[in-house]
Parts: C-alpha cells; sequence; structure tokens
C-alpha cells in the first residue's frame, strides 16, 4: 500500500461527505419553508374554523394544509433517501478499508518475518560490515534506513485504517439514529396528512348542500370582475384621451417604470406577508361544484385578519373606491404602461394621485362574516390581465 493511496482515499470520503451535507442542508432548508407554510396555513384554518360551519375559505386552508404537508412528507422522504445513500456508500468503504486492514497486516507480518530472518542470521552490524566494498557498505545503510521507515508507514497506514473504520462505524450508528427519528415523523404527517383529507371530505359534501348559495357567490363575484375590468377600461380610455406625449406610459418617468417593472418579474414582494394562493389565475374549476368553471383576472391569497396589504412597486394610485357586489376597497395603482389592482381591502390608508413606494402599506385584508380574509390581487399590461403568479417572488 502507498501514501498516494491513502491520500486518495481521504480525498473521496471529504468529498463525498461534503457533497451529501450540502444536500441535505438544502433539504433541510426546503423543510423549514414548507413548515412555515404549514404553520401559516394553520394560523388561517382556525380562523376560518371559528364560524363552526364549512366555508370555502375553510376549505381553501384545508386544501392549503393538505398541499404542504405533501410537500413536507416529500421532503422527508428525501431526507430518508439521502441517508440511505450514505449509509450504503458508508457500508461499502467500511468493506474496502476492513479488506484493506487485512492487507496491510500480512503485509507487516511478512516484513516482520523477513526482518527477523536477517537478525537470526548475523544481525544488522554484521550485515553492514559484511559488505565487500564501501559502496556496499552505503547502500546496505540505505537499505536498513527505507526497511525501517518502511514499517513505521505501514504501522501509520494500519493506525489510519483502523481509525477511518471506527469513524465509519460511529457515523453509520448516528445516521440509523436520525433516519428512526424520521421514519416516525414520516408516519406522523401521513396520520396528520390522512386525518385533513378526511376533514377536506366532510366539507366538501356539507357544501354540496349550499349549491344555490355558492351558486349565488359565483354570480356576485362575476358581476364584481366586470366591475373592475370596466373601471380599468376606462382609466384607459381617460389616459388615452391625453395628448400622447402627456401619457404617463409615454413620458421618460413612465418609460422607466414600465421597463423596471417588467424587470422585476418573478421578484415582485407580495402584497401581503403571509398567506398562500386559495384561486389561482385563469379558467378552472369550481373547487365544490365541479361541472361549473370559474374565471379569475387574478389571483386570491387567503392570508389572517388584519394583514397589512403592500404595494408591490412604486407608482402612483389612479383608483380608491367602492366596485357594487364587493365588501372591502379597490386599489389601483399605475407603473407606467402596467397596472396593479389590489380588492377586499378596508382601512384604506391612500387616495387618487398619491405617490407611492415598494413596501408601503395601503390598508388591511378585509374579512368578511364566514371568517375569510382573503384579497384579489391583479396585474395588468394596458387592458391585457397578466398571471400575477409570475410576477411574484417565490415563497
Amino acid at each position: 500500500m502507498c501514501k498516494g493511496y491513502f491520500f486518495i482515499l481521504i480525498i473521496f470520503l471529504t468529498s463525498f461527505f461534503s457533497v451529501t451535507a450540502q444536500n441535505k442542508a438544502e433539504l433541510q432548508e426546503k423543510k423549514k419553508r414548507t413548515l412555515q407554510k404549514i404553520n401559516e396555513a394553520e394560523n388561517i384554518l382556525k380562523q376560518t374554523t371559528k364560524q363552526k360551519k364549512s366555508t370555502l375559505g375553510q376549505l381553501s386552508a384545508i386544501n392549503q394544509q393538505i398541499k404542504t404537508r405533501s410537500q413536507l412528507i416529500s421532503a422527508i422522504e428525501s431526507e430518508i433517501d439521502l441517508l440511505d445513500s450514505e449509509i450504503s456508500e458508508i457500508d461499502l468503504l467500511y468493506d474496502a478499508l476492513d479488506s484493506d486492514l487485512e492487507n496491510l497486516k500480512e503485509e507487516y507480518a511478512r516484513m516482520i518475518y523477513g526482518l527477523s530472518k536477517n537478525n537470526s542470521s548475523y544481525g544488522k552490524l554484521a550485515f553492514l560490515f559484511s559488505a565487500e566494498s564501501f559502496n556496499q557498505f552505503l547502500m546496505r545503510m540505505k537499505y536498513l534506513q527505507q526497511y525501517s521507515e518502511a514499517r513505521k508507514t505501514q504501522v501509520n497506514q494500519i493506525q489510519t485504517v483502523q481509525e477511518l473504520l471506527k469513524e465509519n462505524r460511529l457515523s453509520k450508528q448516528t445516521k440509523r439514529v436520525e433516519q428512526e427519528i424520521l421514519l416516525n415523523e414520516q408516519i406522523a404527517e401521513n396520520e396528520k396528512l390522512q386525518s385533513l383529507k378526511d376533514k377536506q371530505s366532510n366539507v366538501i359534501a356539507e357544501l354540496g348542500e349550499k349549491e344555490n348559495l355558492l351558486i349565488a357567490e359565483i354570480e356576485k363575484n362575476k358581476r364584481a370582475a366586470v366591475e373592475i375590468s370596466n373601471l380599468i377600461d376606462k382609466l384607459i380610455a381617460a389616459e388615452a384621451s391625453k395628448a400622447s406625449d402627456t401619457r404617463v406610459e409615454n413620458t421618460p418617468e413612465g418609460k422607466i417604470l414600465s421597463a423596471s417593472f417588467a424587470e422585476n418579474k418573478n421578484r415582485l414582494p407580495w402584497p401581503v406577508n403571509q398567506g398562500f394562493i386559495s384561486q389561482g389565475f385563469g379558467e378552472q374549476n369550481h373547487p365544490v361544484l365541479r361541472q361549473v368553471v370559474i374565471k379569475n383576472n387574478g389571483i386570491n391569497i387567503q392570508t389572517q385578519a388584519n394583514e397589512s396589504v403592500k404595494v408591490v412597486f412604486d407608482g402612483v394610485v389612479t383608483f380608491e373606491g367602492s366596485v357594487r357586489d364587493m365588501a372591502g376597497s379597490v386599489v389601483i395603482i399605475q407603473h407606467g404602461e402596467y397596472r396593479t389592482v389590489y380588492t377586499n381591502i378596508k382601512n384604506v390608508s391612500v387616495k387618487r394621485g398619491d405617490q407611492v413606494k415598494a413596501g408601503q402599506s395601503i390598508g388591511q385584508v378585509y374579512t368578511n362574516s364566514e371568517g375569510l380574509s382573503e384579497m384579489k390581487f391583479q396585474v395588468r399590461q394596458g387592458a391585457k390581465v397578466l398571471n400575477p403568479e409570475i410576477w411574484l417572488s417565490k415563497k
């Protein structure tokens, strides 16, 4: 065995465990974010269940809980798979090191046996002084030195391998304990997930008995959506009636703002600190009335009571007020050729014409009689509706 072999082995071990440590850190960070989402959804669910009756808000919170707990279980499974991989690698390394240790011991035994034969014959001095020339004497002295160094190296290599084997055994025991903890965690999460699915089925069944009320709610939301679209159309028409060079999107400041807004796609902050998307963009099946297709010009974000609503980008308020069939207020902010729309807001703190900055609070999320705190958020480019989800940063 040579020193180079151990150098390569140690480099390999260091590299392997460095990579797995990085993967584990990434998984744990993902798990941490998922747990935060679960805590948010749990708090929101508690708020909606205070009403002691099944509501769409409660169903949305349950659906989010199911989604996030499924993600958590997936993260746990990935951690278990990573540990399996680590343990398998440790077993392979252990077997290789154990085999190398046996070879090293055999080599060392042969070396000691050869040296004892030399010693029993005439000893080191006799071996040196029986040289026929001075050059041969020097060569024999060098040979004995190398032989002595080889013995020391062999002993060091044996000790190094024994230490690595000991570390591997301890590492494997530790990882087995980690794995057992994760398996128990996975079982507990699966039980919680099944409980949520049972609750989901019960809520859907209860809501299914309120079909007329649900349809009435859908129609009210449709009328409110049309009112907002008409309102934006009027704002666009009013802007278009101005001289070309005075229109906001055509001014130097407006062009800079438009370009800057576009550059921040996928990076805009959320309009609320906590919450989840309870209804996505575009056409989708109703969560209870499966035969009914609903259309959303933005996204609905369900959050907690009194959650602050914040501006996602610098701009100017072009509308603040109420809309028919919507309990809360509507705020529209222009960012050059783009607009963001915030609905279902109470305690509005801005007015038309105000210059606002990203992160500035403009009010709070309105909570309805069913305990649902949900705002609606839209992004428009002119009259074109855009999917807000691909504009907001990932949570």
